[in-house]
């Protein structure tokens, strides 16, 4: 798919006219410093998807914000297949969950509601790692037949090596029902774990913005 042309003045912190590139590889990385765009990049792809009235679906950093905390696991999932007219009270029912059944049934066997949260409005788990919970809700979002998934440093607040496990399954969910992932990303490994076209973000000294595809070894 071609995403622009996209012109933005936000002078003196940046600016790009006439953007224009392709999503077509299957997994497309953003790479580039602090500031140099990926994240509005990524938010006006977002605008033209919802005005195509494409279904997608948006993880950022603070992954634990993704989740339904009044819902249970199930709930949740519940939740993402009700636009399916599917109902997940059999698991065995919905047919992307067949090749997760060994580390969900425990979840959904243990599942509580979850209402309370601190201070720094910092949502309490309901008892799942970060990395359980990660995966979770890469799953919910995946049973909603997205045909982009857009994640904005998503793995940057787990473990280095769950991110990295995560990554590798969540290739494999990608080529088996074929969405579109468009991941900002500052971790090599990651780009490695999930091969795909590389877009270079850099910026002049008068702030306006070019994007290079790139290899691996060049980043």
């Amino acid at each position: 798919m071609k995403f622009g042309p996209y012109s933005v003045d936000f002078t003196p912190r940046l600016v790009f006219e006439d953007l224009r590139f392709s999503i077509d590889s299957g997994i497309t990385h953003f790479w580039g410093k602090n500031g140099t765009g990926k994240t509005t990049v990524m938010n006006l792809m977002i605008d033209e998807i919802k005005q195509k009235n494409l279904e997608f679906s948006y993880i950022n950093q603070n992954y634990r914000s993704n989740w339904l905390w009044w819902m249970t696991v199930r709930e949740n999932l519940d939740f993402a297949c009700s636009k399916l007219g599917l109902k997940y009270s059999s698991i065995e029912k919905v047919p992307q969950i067949q090749g997760q059944l060994d580390w969900l049934k425990p979840l959904l066997e243990g599942d509580k509601k979850q209402v309370s949260f601190n201070i720094q409005n910092e949502f309490s788990t309901i008892g799942l790692s970060g990395g359980q919970l990660q995966r979770v809700i890469l799953l919910r979002e995946i049973l909603r037949k997205p045909k982009f998934l857009f994640l904005d440093e998503a793995f940057s607040a787990l473990d280095k090596t769950v991110a990295l496990e995560i990554a590798q399954w969540l290739v494999e969910q990608q080529k088996e029902y074929k969405f579109e992932i468009v991941s900002i990303v500052h971790n090599k490994n990651l780009v490695e774990a999930m091969p795909g076209k590389i877009y270079s973000f850099r910026t002049d000294f008068n702030n306006r913005l070019s994007l290079e595809t790139s290899n691996l070894k060049d980043i």
